[in-house]
Order: C-alpha cells, then structure tokens, then sequence
C-alpha cells in the first residue's frame, strides 16, 4: 500500500522492508546483481531503494511475497509446478505494461498477473498426480482446461484463486480479476470486465513468449472481445510481447528471488 501511494514516505517504506530480514536479504542482492551494473556495492536499504525507484521494489516485494506460495513445494523433472511461477512472473509484467497504457493501476495489476494462477497451485498440491495428468494433456485452450477442471475436480482454479484471495481480504478488483479471468464479460460492471480482460491478455502474452512466434500471439487469445474491452490492437499485443522480452533478464532475476 505504501509504495502505491503517489507521495510515498521513502522513509516508511525503507523502514517495512527492513523489518523483513529474508525480503532486506534479496533487495539487497537484486539490486547488487549483474543486472543493474551498479559501479559500488549498495549496502543498506535505504540506498537500495534510492537506487532501484519505487517501481522495481514494488514488483521485487510482490514477487518475493508471492513467490513462497508459487514455488513448488519440491523440483522434479517434468513437475508442472517448476514453469508456473516464471509464467506468473510474465504475466505480471504484461499486465503492467498494459495497465500503463490503459491508465489503470500498474503496481495492482502487476500484483493481480502474479496471482492469476493461484488456485492452479492450490489444486497441484491437493490433487498431485491427477492434476499433473490434467496439466500434461496436449492441445489444451484456457477454456477447454477450466472445463475440464470443473468436471474431474468440480471447480476452476480461477475459482479457488478468488476464493482464497477473498479470504485473505484482497482488494476486491483483484479478486474479481481473477475470477473472470477467463470470462472477462461476466463480471459485474464495466471497470472490473476491464481488469479481467487485462488478466485474459496477459495470460496469452506470457503464454506466447514461451510457446509460439509473435504472429501468432492472438491465437492464443480465445475470447478476442478482451481486445474491445481494454481498446488494445493485435498491433498492440506485438508491442507488449516484445517489452515482455526486452526485460526477460529481469524476469529471470525476479524468479531467482525464490
């Protein structure tokens, strides 16, 4: 809340962060990595932040935060879990590049694009094996997935993500967020269909990178209606792919955080 504020107190901030050990530890480390290139090493997290702006520690603090729920519990070759978090990572940012363009809040929707996929893990860990088949089968749209979620396991991940962030008193746009996230035009009014077809968006972006070329980034969007909601082009999804991997050497430290 506080780095989301427009007139944030440096002071405050620099003193929540340091009442977290573990969170000073990898700020710290951040903001020493190849990365930033920074000619001295920074010591302190009031220079930290100095040198990073508010920005890069707000998405360095959510990542952090999140990133204890959404990394696998353990590694093993070929667990579904070990992609999920470098996916959320991706769709966090693409959510921010397109919440800039649409003047909405960039630090929430970067948060709401890391949390997307927060029932997903849920039902990994509950179901195990059953959910890892689920996970493995070829060919599967967004849609189709969460229908078949419904039916082997009688609920979508997207409806367990809601849940739990409702009971964890989440903001009430990014709960609906991600509940609508795959059906962005049954929310309840105008501003939150917005933000969840942003969220539908960003899925496919972050998808895209990984698995096809830029020409074919609005196959991977199959309800092309989230383009009208938020008023983006095709154009404009070629535009945010490439953001996206201009800053993949972040994502990949922001996924070291963990």
């Amino acid at each position: 809340q506080a780095l989301g504020e427009e007139d944030a107190d440096i002071n405050q901030v620099v003193d929540l962060i340091s009442f977290d050990p573990a969170l000073t530890a990898k700020l710290l480390s951040l903001c020493n990595s190849t990365y930033f290139g920074f000619p001295t090493q920074v010591g302190s997290v009031s220079e930290a932040v100095q040198q990073l702006g508010f920005q890069s520690v707000y998405r360095m603090v959510a990542a952090t935060a999140t990133g204890r729920l959404l990394a696998p519990s353990h590694s093993t070759e070929g667990n579904p879990q070990d992609g999920l978090w470098k996916h959320s990572v991706l769709t966090a940012f693409a959510a921010q590049f397109i919440a800039e363009d649409i003047s909405a809040e960039p630090g929430t929707m970067f948060t709401a694009g890391l949390l997307h996929d927060l029932g997903r893990m849920v039902l990994m860990r509950t179901f195990e094996a059953d959910y890892a088949r689920l996970m493995a089968e070829p060919g599967q749209t967004e849609a189709g997935f969460a229908a078949r979620e419904l039916s082997l396991f009688g609920m979508t991940h997207a409806e367990v993500g809601s849940a739990l962030l409702t009971r964890w008193k989440f903001i009430a746009p990014i709960i609906s967020g991600v509940r609508f996230q795959n059906d962005p035009e049954g929310a309840d009014n105008d501003s939150a269909r917005r933000f969840a077809a942003c969220l539908h968006l960003s899925n496919a972006l972050a998808l895209s990178v990984v698995r096809v070329q830029t020409d074919q980034i609005v196959a991977q969007i199959e309800q092309p209606v989230s383009l009208s909601i938020v008023n983006r082009s095709p154009q404009d999804l070629t535009r945010y792919q490439y953001l996206i991997t201009e800053n993949m050497e972040f994502v990949e430290a922001m996924c070291r955080l963990n």
